[in-house]
């Protein structure tokens, strides 16, 4: 199934508790974190424990930088060309 027949979601912080859609829809779930490893280990942990028609992948996005922002956005832009779900599940992002 091509992500133009899936509902692309776009999760912020979803290394530290991710909410995947009970729904019968498919969904393209982009896992956005700080950290493409820590990213990357949530998501081969999730497709490991729960059984899904979902597919995700790790983007690289700091909420605390505009820069990474526009990268993140500039890069779903030419991947996907939309969001449909947005799910902002970071926490606390003030610089410290």
């Amino acid at each position: 199934m091509t992500s133009a027949s899936r509902k692309i979601v776009m999760m912020t912080g979803g290394v530290n508790g991710t909410l995947l859609d009970s729904s019968k829809a498919s969904h393209h779930i982009l896992m956005g974190s700080r950290s493409l490893s820590k990213a990357a280990a949530a998501i081969a942990k999730l497709q490991d424990e729960i059984k899904t028609s979902n597919t995700m992948e790790a983007v690289q996005v700091d909420l605390t930088n505009d820069g990474s922002i526009a990268r993140a956005f500039e890069h779903v832009g030419a991947e996907y060309e939309r969001i449909d779900v947005l799910v902002n599940n970071a926490g606390d992002v003030r610089a410290t």
